[in-house]
């Protein structure tokens, strides 16, 4: 069980798992991925109504407790408030986050301003690589320049079209999700929800 207080989360050893360990390289089935995003949708909600910018969100900071698999955010060492952030060009290795789930604006290199629709791009890659079993970028498995050009400027491959068990409308949603401009996202994690009810909770149930 997970205990909570006013600044911490505790969790009973043996009682979670990553997201990125439980999905290990292999597609969810679209139910579970869903039921998963849904609650992870949910939460980021919450932390941005907050005032808070997660600036992290990856499968590996995404803990899964309980038999249910109820999904838990970690890791926010990294988050800022909404205050106006517009990083300028640093080194690779100087970058924010965890490379493979960044929005091309935390690079750096696009002069674009940093804001909660970048917490939307990385869920859009979590919920990528649960769909595929690996985030949309690579970089040639490892090459971090390589990794940020991808993000900049390539538009990643539609799921249904790499794993003909996501539904049209789900990999639809994650590609608005991967948008290279913040203004072509979702604009908040209310609004998706509220933006494709049909699509996410029909898929839900």
């Amino acid at each position: 069980d997970a205990t909570l207080s006013a600044d911490i989360i505790a969790f009973e050893d043996g009682d979670f798992v990553t997201l990125a360990e439980a999905a290990q390289n292999k597609p969810f089935e679209a139910t579970t991925l869903i039921a998963v995003a849904l609650q992870l949708v949910d939460i980021v909600a919450a932390v941005h109504r907050a005032g808070v910018v997660h600036k992290d969100i990856s499968s590996a900071n995404i803990l899964l407790s309980g038999p249910e698999q109820q999904p838990w955010l970690i890791d926010f060492d990294l988050a800022t408030n909404f205050a106006e952030e517009r990083p300028g060009f640093i080194q690779p290795q100087e970058i924010a986050g965890t490379l493979a789930y960044i929005a091309p604006e935390q690079t750096g290199r696009t002069g674009r301003a940093v804001d909660q629709r970048a917490d939307l791009y990385a869920l859009g890659a979590v919920f990528y690589e649960l769909a595929i079993g690996h985030p949309p970028f690579d970089g040639g498995h490892g090459d971090a320049l390589q990794l940020i050009h991808e993000i900049l400027a390539q538009a990643p491959a539609p799921p249904a079209d790499l794993n003909p068990q996501v539904p049209k409308g789900l990999s639809d949603i994650l590609l608005r999700l991967l948008e290279k401009e913040p203004d072509r996202r979702y604009q908040s994690a209310e609004g998706l929800k509220v933006g494709d009810p049909v699509v996410l909770m029909g898929f839900s149930v």
